[in-house]
């Protein structure tokens, strides 16, 4: 990605070098200023290749840090999550290869994909947050549970009416049939999107951004 500072160099040569034609066109300044400008265009190219060998050695060194991820991670999770279940969140920003990266990272560590819930941005956006909160005040809490009240906004609310109904820990797993209430009711009303079968129960959750 190219930076702020070197795009903004870029549009100083190109805005400079219109000058220069324009100058020549002209005939008004000597060729002394023309060097000058001349010797001012080199210097910001020099500038901008300089920056261009800075952001590639950057790239390099980040490609040799994926690789050394890519090799350590099965050694270091191997086994970690072993015979558990797992329950992705993909947030708006999320892309296909991150969440396909961390459900192999899953695998590796020895648990199972219980489900993958996508977040819509419906539900990070603060203009939705009292349709929000009316959904998940409304009668779909699964029985026996409530929500917390030591934060009331949407976000602590949604979150944790969506954790009860698919975390299993010091409590069992809700029923089937109030989890599938509570994931349809949100999905319904256009919080959250998820695939065509059910999400299971799962011991824990990964947010995937």
């Amino acid at each position: 990605m190219i930076s702020l500072r070197t795009h903004a160099i870029s549009l100083a040569a190109v805005f400079l070098a219109l000058a220069i034609g324009v100058v020549l066109g002209s005939g008004l300044f000597s060729d002394t200023v023309l060097s000058g400008l001349r010797s001012d265009k080199a210097d910001l190219r020099s500038q901008i290749d300089a920056l261009n060998d800075d952001k590639n050695e950057l790239n390099e060194k980040l490609s040799a840090a994926g690789e050394f991820d890519g090799i350590m991670a099965p050694r270091i999770l191997r086994d970690t999550l072993r015979d558990k279940a797992v329950v992705l969140f993909r947030t708006p920003d999320a892309t296909d290869n991150d969440v396909d990266a961390v459900t192999r990272l899953v695998g590796q560590a020895g648990a199972g994909v219980s489900g993958t819930i996508a977040l819509t941005p419906q539900f990070v956006d603060a203009n939705s947050s009292e349709k929000l909160l009316s959904v998940v005040n409304s009668p779909i809490v699964p029985t026996g549970r409530q929500l917390s009240t030591n934060s009331v906004d949407q976000g602590s609310q949604a979150g944790d009416l969506v954790g009860i109904s698919v975390l299993r820990g010091k409590e069992p797993a809700v029923a089937d049939d109030q989890r599938e209430t509570v994931l349809a009711t949100l999905r319904d009303t256009g919080f959250i999107t998820y695939g065509t079968e059910k999400v299971g129960a799962a011991d824990t959750a990964v947010i995937v951004t």
